[in-house]
């Protein structure tokens, strides 16, 4: 994902030079940038925005409802959260679940020492405490290893990161890791705590057990102050009692620091063209050489904001970003 970021900003500088009036974002990341507008590609946005008058349109993500995303606020002692890493795929026999890593991420206002962290592996065989300034590795069970580090940004929001991955790559223990979670300063701690494996994407698989919210799942660009931040409803298809309606799925506001942040919402089920991967001799769809297909996600509700708002530029092209 650090790779995709500096990929991304290469790839601004070069529309930037093409003189683009809108800059659509299809990709979206939790857990691993600063999520409040102070992140390079965040500012990145700003500046094209502020000095080039180039619209930034930025889909929300797909991450509320997926049990990715935890708060929990406390002023002493110390709160347990559990992990939970599935062993298999649901609805399925045979298709088992298998990640060589996970990553917990956890952002508060405060100082780097606020709380302390200790990561007990499934079936209690093993616990790590996992000190603020960790820069690790740490060994932990068999072949398994913790990485932390803990990072400040300008706005004074904290970011700690803690992975726990198996050093030969292969499947670590699906069960339930659990988090102690321990407040060392006295006074209201308010934790947000985000999950990512290399498996499930925004499917809900890897979980918290406890303290889940769906606010603040508004993904990373979306979150920069010039974003125009897009979430999806349900348009053609779907339960009918979805239409019209947010989808369940769709990253929701507040920004981490408090700020608003979802903008508008689009339908997520537009017609689109079929990849060209998925068509043609090589694809096992031999016979079909052009299609099409529908598009879902805030990643689909995205395409409609940027094209309307080519036409609000094509009616008044002197038109302000703002």
């Amino acid at each position: 994902q650090y790779g995709c970021i500096s990929g991304s900003l290469n790839q601004m500088s070069w529309a930037r030079d093409q003189k683009v009036d809108i800059m659509l974002y299809e990709f979206s990341s939790w857990g691993m940038e600063f999520i409040d507008g102070s992140s390079n590609m965040e500012k990145a946005m700003d500046e094209l925005h502020q000095n080039n008058n180039i619209v930034q349109v930025s889909p929300a993500g797909n991450l509320a409802g997926s049990g990715k995303h935890m708060k929990a606020e406390f002023s002493q002692g110390s709160i347990q959260v559990g992990v939970d890493l599935p062993s298999k795929w649901p609805d399925t026999l045979f298709q088992y679940f298998d990640t060589p890593g996970m990553m917990i991420s956890f952002y508060w206002y405060g100082g780097a020492d606020d709380f302390h962290l200790s990561v007990m592996e499934p079936e209690g065989e093993e616990k790590i405490g996992v000190a603020a300034n960790s820069n690790g590795p740490l060994s932990f069970g068999e072949n398994m290893v913790v990485y932390s580090f803990t990072e400040t940004a300008s706005t004074g929001l904290m970011h700690r990161v803690v992975t726990i991955y198996d050093e030969n790559q292969k499947k670590i223990p699906d069960g339930k890791y659990m988090l102690t979670i321990k407040n060392q300063v006295g006074k209201n701690l308010e934790l947000h705590g985000y999950i990512q494996d290399l498996a499930s994407g925004w499917a809900r698989m890897t979980i918290f057990d406890s303290y889940e919210s769906d606010d603040t799942t508004i993904c990373h660009p979306s979150t920069a102050d010039s974003a125009f931040s897009v979430a999806a409803y349900g348009g053609e298809f779907g339960p009918p009692e979805e239409l019209g309606m947010i989808r369940g799925y769709s990253g929701r506001g507040p920004r981490i620091d408090g700020k608003v942040a979802i903008d508008i919402a689009a339908p997520d089920d537009p017609y689109s063209p079929f990849p060209e991967l998925h068509t043609g001799p090589f694809s096992g769809n031999k016979d079909v050489v052009a299609s099409y297909m529908v598009f879902g996600g805030t990643s689909g509700a995205g395409p409609h904001v940027a094209a309307g708002l080519a036409l609000v530029k094509q009616l008044e092209p002197s038109a302000a970003a703002d």
